[in-house]
């Protein structure tokens, strides 16, 4: 983190943003700006706020160095720091590209300050400028500052997702017959400012490069292309099909509540199929084996259930049989409840 605190002065400025007020370029004259691989000669200048470029045809900020682009949350945070605290000069300003002001890091307090101004103040704001350096891209800044320059207040800090996203952004880059290695790719993550120990760096690099993978194999789904491929395969409407993959045993057992309700409301079982992924496919059989058995395990445990449930029927207890059998609730309110309540 790149902090400049400076002895008997004050790190932060109100700003009377609905009075069109901006920052003063001063205010940053003792902090150092790092040296960096993909941008060069860069200074802190007082800029246009509209002739930033970060915003897509449509009107819209999209963070690109984010696998998920703006987070509103962190939007709010910055908002109210900014309202409540000001502008602190001890944190770097937001980057951008001379030649073209595509903006490279600060997508989010771009979308803040765009919230913040009127448009018919012109306001101006801060900004760190330089050149990309010669034989890099603007996606290659964004790779180095998008992910690893989140020294402001308040940040949100790039978490793996956002990593394997430009990971995987950066390979493609390379063009489709390029060979790149595992090596290399750890390089590429660990030549950007983070906090990931080894293992959480050798699971971003091997789930990129699996992915990419898979991608080249496999026809990817998602739940709903899914149920939509199922049900012309099989001829049915797509409310008769349920499915489910893989990535977590949350997909299954999501799938059989699903199945629960699907029976309560239409009185019929529908149709179940699998899907997988981030599978290549030298493992496609192995993955769904896996998912079969445990498909069979259902089944067997569900079996045994009706079996008990026709044995409580035979007795004329089948208005008592419960599957979930619920003892009550915790006790919770003070000073009002110590036992199990029951309703």
């Amino acid at each position: 983190m790149i902090l400049s605190f400076i002895n008997n002065k004050m790190p932060t400025h109100k700003i009377n943003f609905a009075k069109g007020e901006v920052p003063q370029l001063s205010w940053w004259d003792n902090i150092s700006i790092p040296e960096w691989k993909h941008l060069k000669n860069t200074r802190i200048e007082l800029l246009d706020l509209d002739s930033i470029v970060y915003k897509n045809e449509k009107g819209q900020v999209v963070n690109t160095a984010r696998a998920l682009g703006v987070d509103g949350k962190n939007a709010s945070n910055i908002r109210e720091s900014f309202l409540s605290k000001g502008v602190n000069d001890s944190y770097l300003p937001g980057v951008v590209v001379r030649n073209t002001l595509e903006q490279v890091d600060g997508f989010t307090r771009g979308s803040v300050l765009d919230e913040l101004y009127s448009p018919e103040d012109n306001p101006k704001w801060v900004f760190v400028v330089g050149d990309l350096a010669e034989g890099s891209s603007i996606e290659d800044a964004k790779d180095e500052l998008g992910l690893g320059l989140n020294d402001h207040d308040p940040s949100l800090r790039s978490v793996p997702e956002d990593f394997k996203s430009r990971l995987k952004g950066w390979i493609d880059r390379k063009g489709k017959d390029a060979k790149v290695t595992v090596k290399e790719c750890k390089e590429w993550v660990n030549n950007i400012n983070h906090s990931f120990t080894n293992d959480r760096v050798n699971n971003i690099v091997n789930e990129t490069l699996n992915a990419i993978e898979t991608d080249k194999s496999m026809e990817p789904f998602g739940n709903v292309k899914a149920k939509k491929k199922a049900a012309e395969l099989l001829n049915l409407k797509k409310n008769d099909v349920l499915a489910f993959d893989n990535k977590t045993g949350a997909s299954f057992d999501k799938c059989f509540i699903n199945l629960l309700k699907h029976y309560d409301k239409y009185n019929q079982f529908p149709s179940v199929v699998g899907y997988l992924t981030r599978t290549q496919s030298k493992d496609a059989l192995s993955q769904r084996i896996k998912l079969k058995k445990n498909v069979d395990q259902m089944n067997a445990t569900l079996r045994t259930m009706f079996k008990e449930y026709s044995a409580a029927q035979r007795r004329g207890e089948a208005d008592d049989f419960e599957v979930m059998k619920l003892e009550g609730f915790l006790p919770q309110v003070i000073d009002g409840e110590d036992d199990i309540v029951t309703v």
